[in-house]
């Protein structure tokens, strides 16, 4: 094409986000990122501008709660204690900050006791753990021991 010449052109932009979070594509001249479906094209072609938003995701995170101890066959005696772990895996792809977890406890159960493998634990009806910053393939694990009440 020549300068001052009327036509089209096609640009193609690649960028590679350093953080998670919203962008929106700031340039004029009718430059648009590209979305999984496709190109995003210029609605109005009279304003050689252009916008769209990319979600980049931060972290994918797992939680896994399981029974450790205190069980048997798969009942819980009233007055005896349970243990429960919960994992808790960062699948990424990028690290995950301000982690926390949080357990609500049945009105049958009392807290006893709760161990993180990072951070801090506190607990009452609810158990809170914070764990802070877990990094892409990290785990951190929470141990609960409550007590069993009676039923009535």
């Amino acid at each position: 094409m020549i300068i001052g010449t009327p036509g089209s052109f096609d640009v193609q932009v690649t960028a590679t986000p350093t953080a998670p979070g919203n962008f929106a594509n700031p340039r004029g001249g009718g430059v648009c990122a590209a979305d999984p479906d496709g190109w995003i094209a210029e609605s109005n072609k009279q304003n050689n501008n252009c916008s769209d938003a990319v979600n980049v995701i931060a972290a994918d995170l797992r939680l896994t709660q399981v029974i450790s101890g205190g069980v048997s066959g798969g009942f819980a005696n009233a007055g005896s204690n349970v243990i429960y772990l919960i994992t808790v895996t960062n699948n990424g792809p990028n690290s995950a900050s301000n982690v926390v977890v949080a357990d609500n406890l049945p009105a049958n159960i009392t807290f006893v006791s709760c161990t993180p493998s990072v951070g801090t634990c506190s607990g009452g009806a609810s158990v809170i753990a914070n764990l802070g910053s877990l990094a892409n393939g990290a785990q951190a694990t929470v141990t609960i021991v409550v007590k069993v009440e009676s039923i009535s």
